[in-house]
């Protein structure tokens, strides 16, 4: 889970100067899969003309549009000099365009979305970022990532669903053997079903599984 971070410091506040902070966390705009499977009608690239785990149009409208909105939610807190703003994204490419896109929104005079967004965006290798992305290289957290694989409740789960799992093997033509790869195949469902795409008729067989499973 990747992410971008946004923060604009010493700023006017009224009318005192006073050194001010205001952070803003965010996730990156929808995306297209970064997860397809053999039996999959959209494994072809030339259905995402935007390439593998890009932003969409909806998801680059979608941080634009927050951009607008932290404008006006901190208009008495921001000024019009971006260089007011330190921005920071994990270093996959959906998130620093989703970093520049909202820093677009604030800053640019355009109420309508455009191309030409261009912020410095301060990234860090993904193995050593620590703070925006679970990629970090960590040795207590694969460890204890290794235990949670071993406990008696992973394995209670992967027991109750195991004929979904099989399931879902079957239909998608590759092994689903727990709940990371439902997820993967969740989520690409998911955009497929975003963006317009028909999904195949099993998935409505297994609809009601997938979501007892999710909820």
């Amino acid at each position: 889970m990747q992410k971008s971070l946004l923060i604009s410091k010493n700023c006017h506040y009224f009318s005192c100067s006073v050194n001010l902070c205001c952070a803003v966390v965010s996730r990156h705009g929808d995306r297209t899969p970064i997860f397809t499977y053999p039996n999959d009608p959209y494994r072809n690239e030339s259905f995402w003309p935007e390439g593998w785990g890009e932003l969409t149009e909806a998801g680059k409208e979608r941080m634009f549009n927050l951009g607008r909105y932290l404008r006006r939610r901190y208009s008495s807190f921001l000024t019009n000099n971006s260089n007011e703003t330190y921005i920071r994204s994990s270093e996959i490419k959906r998130c620093q365009d989703s970093a520049k896109l909202i820093a677009t929104g604030i800053y640019s005079s355009n109420r309508e979305m455009n191309s030409t967004y261009d912020f410095y965006v301060e990234t860090k290798p993904e193995i050593e970022d620590d703070v925006l992305t679970v990629k970090a290289f960590c040795p207590l957290a694969d460890s204890e990532y290794n235990e949670v694989e071993k406990s008696f409740e992973f394995k209670n789960i992967s027991e109750r669903y195991n004929n979904l799992y099989k399931f879902l093997t079957e239909k998608s033509g590759t092994d689903i053997p727990n709940m990371y790869q439902i997820r993967e195949m969740f989520t690409t469902l998911s955009i497929q079903q975003a963006v317009g795409y028909k999904l195949p008729a099993w998935h409505e067989t297994s609809s009601k599984i997938k979501s007892r499973f999710f909820d």
